[in-house]
């Protein structure tokens, strides 16, 4: 996710966030810090993210680090039908270990909880696969023309990172509808 990318999507789902812990464990045999990450939103409730970091990484985690690492693991869940299907895909873990299956489990929860944070649309744009171009931000233009909001069109080409007119917030192209548009969807 790139940084702007990013920045406009924590700003549309009115996210925020706090960190507790931070003390040293051994996590499955990994030295290692362990927090617990709580992600609000503005509109619905909170997420609890556990979240870990080697010792090495001596800061608490950003909430960027936190989203980035949810999303991948996610997609992954996501893609898998079932529990069987995730343990091939994900680093070759046993289907039938208790530890794989606790995993999967939590990846069911946290997306339970990050969904009603986030709102299903949003949640669904956060999980899916990157576009061609890694740019976020062209889904949540299609995310806003599918829910009604109509698109401030351009009546000439104009470059990526144009600012919008009315805003100034960075202008991207959407990716089904092809028209440069502020990703507010004004």
């Amino acid at each position: 996710m790139t940084k702007m990318a990013y920045e406009q999507f924590v700003r549309m789902a009115e996210l925020s966030y706090d960190v507790h812990g931070g003390e040293s464990v051994i996590h499955e045999g990994w030295a290692c810090y362990q927090y617990l990450v709580e992600i609000t939103s503005s509109r619905a409730g909170y997420a609890e993210i556990p979240f870990r970091k080697g010792l090495a990484l001596t800061d608490p985690p950003t909430l960027r680090e936190v989203l980035e690492c949810v999303q991948m693991d996610h997609v992954g869940y996501r893609h898998a039908h079932t529990f069987e299907d995730w343990c091939a895909d994900y680093m070759g873990s046993d289907p039938d270990s208790r530890q794989a299956y606790s995993t999967y489990q939590q990846l069911a929860e946290q997306a339970a909880e990050l969904e009603d944070v986030m709102g299903v649309s949003l949640f669904n744009v956060f999980v899916c696969d990157p576009p061609q171009g890694g740019i976020l931000a062209g889904m949540v233009l299609d995310f806003e023309i599918e829910a009604g909001i109509e698109p401030m069109g351009s009546p000439e080409p104009a470059p990526v990172g144009t600012p919008c007119p009315l805003c100034g917030d960075e202008m991207a192209i959407g990716p089904r509808s092809g028209v440069l548009v502020c990703w507010k969807g004004h």
